[in-house]
């Protein structure tokens, strides 16, 4: 955790946690985890009151996720394949347990259904600001357990800012936000995508890349985020694109410019080419 660090994580959820917090109001974890999925529950039906984190297959809410993130399912899932899927997320939750038992710890609090798919036509993973708490995966055949985790992270990076939006707001005139005129390429898609996406891809890039240095590893081009170089390029490009365009930085809220200027100087610390913004 780096744009936003665990100190500033913990802030958000417990502003939003205190109103289901016991009377004492304890700052424990596992006060928290109760807390947090108790506002989470209320907010978004499809959360389970419970304070372990769930792997979701199949029934009436995974159902009802497959429809609201609007994924291309075909049929009813397939027991074995599904078997594997949740093996290799496991096996990957178990992975950063392991080896970032304090990034694991404040994931588990925020995550708190994954729900898995086996058939939609291409593999990937989203969250959504209307299912806070919520990830979706589906692995592709040949990803890597790292591939997994820094999918899982990916999500959870978006989910701890949809968070912070909620408490902070990040955008001055949301309404322009999907205005094709202020759309941007992101750092993480080939695309030009709205500038909510493109803000949240430098974020996303910057603490894959964040992960990747604390761990000691790199990937290559086939890997789902792909290689470092690419990652660093991309997010200070869409950090140039943002700051060459008034209009759209404008949109821009102070906590999202605060969050948006540690990433640029992550990334050009680590690039080898210092970037003037």
């Amino acid at each position: 955790m780096y744009v936003l660090t665990k100190s500033e994580i913990l802030k958000n959820i417990y502003t939003f946690s205190y109103p289901y917090l016991d009377e004492d109001k304890k700052l424990t974890i596992p006060d928290l985890k109760k807390g947090f999925a108790n506002f989470l529950s209320e907010a978004n039906q499809v959360i389970s009151t419970s304070t372990n984190l769930e792997l979701l297959t199949s029934g009436k809410r995974w159902e009802y996720l497959v429809h609201t993130f609007k994924l291309d399912q075909c049929g009813q899932p397939n027991e074995q394949k599904m078997d594997l899927f949740c093996l290799k997320v496991n096996s990957a939750l178990d992975y950063l347990k392991k080896n970032d038992s304090e990034y694991y710890e404040i994931f588990s609090i925020v995550v708190k259904t994954i729900f898995i798919t086996d058939s939609v036509s291409i593999a990937g993973s989203s969250s959504s600001p209307n299912t806070l708490g919520v990830i979706w995966i589906q692995p592709n055949n040949n990803w890597t357990k790292l591939d997994i985790i820094e999918s899982l992270v990916h999500e959870f990076t978006h989910n701890v800012l949809y968070l912070d939006e909620s408490r902070f707001g990040h955008y001055i005139q949301p309404e322009k936000l999907n205005q094709k005129q202020y759309w941007l390429p992101s750092a993480i898609r080939d695309t030009k995508r709205p500038l909510d996406g493109v803000a949240h891809s430098i974020l996303v890039a910057t603490e894959i890349l964040n992960l990747r240095k604390n761990w000691n590893y790199s990937l290559d081009n086939n890997s789902v985020h792909g290689e470092n170089s690419s990652l660093l390029r991309k997010g200070l490009y869409s950090l140039t694109a943002i700051n060459s365009h008034e209009a759209a930085r404008d949109i821009l809220g102070d906590r999202m410019k605060y969050l948006l200027k540690k990433a640029y100087e992550w990334l050009n610390k680590n690039s080898g080419k210092k970037v003037n913004l």
